[in-house]
């Protein structure tokens, strides 16, 4: 995979949000039970979806996936979302994300 600076910059925002969201949640095994995963540049949201599939080892019940296609971030947002697998996000997904700019999607456990 290959990363822009964009992504790296984007990745880390997250991750710093996600560290202080994720302190007011109960951790399950060790690991944070939801994860984030953006990028800015070409073909977004395929990046994304390829975050996605390495966080899953976080475990999760569903994942959702959002994307602009225009640099400048205006526009209609295209959003997917599904129960089970990131595979299965990209299967519904079906190509629909290719040539996103802007993109970000999440794995998460539903709380009951």
């Amino acid at each position: 995979m290959n990363y822009s600076s964009h992504t790296y910059l984007v990745s880390a925002i997250f991750r710093i949000t996600l560290l202080g969201i994720g302190l007011k949640y109960p951790i399950r095994d060790g690991y944070s039970m939801c994860g984030i995963f953006g990028c800015i540049g070409n073909e977004a949201a395929n990046e994304v979806l390829e975050g996605l599939r390495k966080l899953e080892y976080r475990g999760y019940d569903s994942a959702g996936l959002a994307a602009i296609f225009n640099d400048e971030g205006l526009g209609p947002i295209e959003t997917e979302k599904t129960t089970g697998f990131v595979s299965e996000l990209m299967s519904k997904a079906n190509g629909r994300f290719q040539g996103a700019k802007i993109s970000i999607g999440h794995t998460r456990w539903a709380t009951h």
